[in-house]
């Protein structure tokens, strides 16, 4: 299920007058938007009986991720508290700490702390932490990556007890990124996905034109 579903409305209505000052018509509007919305599933060509929707927002629309941006507002409120940044995009969320070689210890146990606690916040309000899917990597020099020694880091999350291991590259959003910074790792990607295509150019037979000329046509695939 997509963290998109799990909006709880009332949370989300109550937070949009209470720490966005949104009130009015204009909170009105958004009920409306939210309300009287159902669902049903089509399974083995039957449908399901229509249900209505009490949680969620409408992903394919233009608010839809904006008002889920606005009802996780709250988790940089938590970051900031511990020293670091963060920032999102949709459901996507990284959290960030800079830090001394000599202090990554430290650093590493203030990060663990700041994911349990978003881990916490995301159970209250109707919300999962995906431990598979969090990964952790150092940002630096060759030097100063050599001297690193934290190797995992804990996930003490609400429903289970898991670690995250250091990772040289993370894909963020398309991007591939390494722990230099170097782009190489995204470069080589990036040749790899377009060798296919460019070695399926097709060419067609030649043709002649009204000139009686010919031509050559190719496409790719």
């Amino acid at each position: 299920m997509s963290p998109f579903d799990c909006v709880d409305h009332d949370i989300l209505l109550s937070r949009l007058q209470s720490r966005f000052g949104l009130d009015g018509a204009v909170l009105a509007w958004i009920r409306s938007f939210l309300s009287d919305r159902t669902q049903r599933v089509c399974f083995g060509g039957r449908l399901s009986a229509e249900i209505a929707l009490i949680f969620g927002v409408p992903q394919g629309s233009v608010l839809g991720p904006l008002l889920f941006l606005l009802y996780t507002a709250e988790l940089f409120d938590i970051t900031a508290s511990l020293g670091l940044t963060g920032h999102s995009y949709a459901d996507d969320t990284q959290v960030y700490i800079s830090a001394p070689v000599v202090e990554s210890q430290q650093a590493a146990v203030r990060l663990a702390e700041c994911i349990e606690r978003l881990d916490r916040w995301m159970g209250q309000n109707g919300l999962k932490l995906n431990a598979e899917k969090t990964q952790l990597m150092w940002l630096g020099l060759r030097h100063q990556l050599a001297k690193l020694t934290t190797s995992q880091l804990p996930l003490p999350t609400t429903t289970s007890s898991s670690t995250a291991d250091i990772v040289s590259t993370a894909n963020d959003l398309g991007v591939v990124l390494d722990s230099q910074l170097t782009m190489t790792t995204h470069v080589s990607s990036a040749c790899r996905a377009g060798f296919f295509p460019a070695t399926s150019v097709a060419v067609s037979s030649p043709i002649s034109d009204d000139r009686g000329d010919t031509c050559l046509s190719f496409g790719l695939h």
